[in-house]
């Protein structure tokens, strides 16, 4: 099956409050079985929780660092296994400062409780120490998009990726890929701290045999 991004529920720039330790993003719909992909920026303190609760929908956190001075970005996901309209999600962090977030969603990705790559060095994710900071995405699987995720909008994007959004203090990109990659860098400069991911297509279903013709039988 093909991946596509879905540009109409996608984030087209950052939600942002300036203190607080909530953040109220704009309504999300999605279809039954698309991968939501939630990014965060947080000073102060992570992203705990993604309220409400919603029939159908289980957010995972995938990641979450540290740049070394407050700065915290996170990466959360979820799979629902029914449409949903309309649905306005309070992220929550530790600190009481700045907090930034934006959705990436895509179609035809695996629908299980594990859709990421499996792949042991994924997610990719680097701070200062890189000095500067490069994450370097390697698959396992041929068919997948590549996800990147960093906290300025003034950043190198790596050879072949998209840019989802380049607004405020956080820049995404993607790339759709149909064979492995290795050392495939989606930031390649400008960043504090970089998280870089990958997700698997969905399997087609097996062609259903038919068969057809009389049969005779002697009597």
């Amino acid at each position: 099956m093909t991946i596509t991004f879905d540009s109409t529920n996608s984030s087209a720039a950052p939600t942002s409050t300036g203190s607080g330790n909530t953040l109220l993003m704009p309504a999300l719909s999605a279809a039954a079985g698309e991968l939501i992909l939630l990014w965060v920026q947080a000073n102060a303190g992570p992203s705990t929780a993604i309220t409400p609760a919603v029939t159908g929908v289980t957010w995972t956190q995938r990641a979450s660092i540290n740049n070394g001075g407050g700065q915290f970005l996170d990466l959360w996901f979820a799979i629902p296994s029914v449409p949903i309209s309309g649905v306005q999600y309070t992220i929550t962090q530790t600190g009481t400062n700045f907090l930034e977030g934006a959705f990436s969603l895509f179609t035809g990705v695996t629908n299980s409780a594990t859709p990421y790559d499996s792949n042991g060095s994924l997610p990719a994710t680097v701070t200062l120490a890189g000095n500067p900071p490069v994450a370097q995405i390697t698959t396992s699987n041929a068919n997948d998009v590549l996800v990147g995720f960093a906290n300025n909008a003034s950043v190198g994007v790596g050879s072949g990726y998209t840019t989802q959004l380049a607004s405020s203090f956080m820049t995404i990109v993607y790339q759709i890929v149909s064979a492995t990659v290795s050392g495939s860098t989606p930031i390649t400069s400008n960043a504090v701290a970089i998280v870089g991911d990958a997700y698997t297509a969905a399997t087609a279903a097996p062609a259903q045999q038919v068969v057809t013709g009389w049969v005779t039988h002697d009597w």
